[in-house]
């Protein structure tokens, strides 16, 4: 999942001049103190919150400096963890959340993304899988892990085989660039994109650039045409 394209973690910290500031919010204490300690092992975090709900969660923000990545549960006892990422993302937009939970339903991660999450991570997560979804979201992208991101996939590809018989041939291409490649065949702008998927503008053209490579066509035209033709993509 990690990108050769996408700023290292080092070279994040450079810019910043500073560690990556994480905060974890998760209602189970031992997953919570695990997850803690295994974050400060890695070069270039900091770990300045732990909270076990969303109150707890809500004061550090006003009265502290904004982190850059919160790490949030799912199922929260007071609020879910899906309407509080909604309200961090409108009070806080330049906070990256990466949701993190036990449940691999794609309901559930449909819903979390629409409130604004960047990234979906199971709690069995490893060491590296971390250092990946960060990397990913502070290079203004998104993470799925392999197992969601299958996962969606597979989501997607029902969900179209339900409204048309024929076979869909996605050649390759992730759960992102098959959102970007449908927006694009729409229509939309580059700017239009980024604000209907809540990306930057570079983003998306980082990913368009990477789906016209796939496809091997060298104009906006072609690339509807092979979207079209493979399936993608329905008139």
């Amino acid at each position: 999942m990690s990108n050769p394209e996408y700023r290292p973690l080092d070279k994040i910290v450079y810019l910043l001049g500073r560690k990556i500031k994480v905060i974890l919010v998760e209602d189970h204490e031992m997953f919570r103190e695990g997850m803690a300690l295994l974050l400060s092992t890695i070069p270039y975090l900091e770990v300045v919150g732990s909270f076990s709900n969303s109150e707890g969660l809500k004061v550090y923000l006003l009265i502290n400096q904004e982190p850059d990545v919160i790490f949030m549960d799912i199922k929260l006892k007071e609020e879910s963890g899906v309407d509080l990422t909604h309200y961090v993302k409108i009070e806080y937009p330049k906070i990256r959340i990466i949701a993190l939970s036990m449940y691999d339903n794609p309901n559930i991660v449909l819903k979390i993304i629409g409130a604004g999450a960047s990234g979906y991570l199971l709690k069995d997560v490893t060491k590296e899988e971390l250092k990946d979804a960060v990397t990913a979201v502070m290079n203004g992208d998104e993470y799925f892990c392999k197992d969601v991101s299958n996962l969606l996939m597979s989501h997607a590809i029902n969900k179209e085989s339900k409204k048309d018989n024929r076979q869909i041939n996605m050649r390759g291409f992730t759960m992102r660039e098959v959102q970007i490649i449908r927006l694009i065949c729409d229509g939309k702008s580059n700017k239009d994109i980024a604000t209907s998927l809540y990306l930057s503008i570079r983003t998306v053209e980082t990913h368009r650039l990477r789906i016209m490579r796939k496809m091997q066509v060298n104009s906006t035209a072609d690339l509807i045409t092979f979207a079209i033709r493979n399936g993608i993509y329905h008139v």
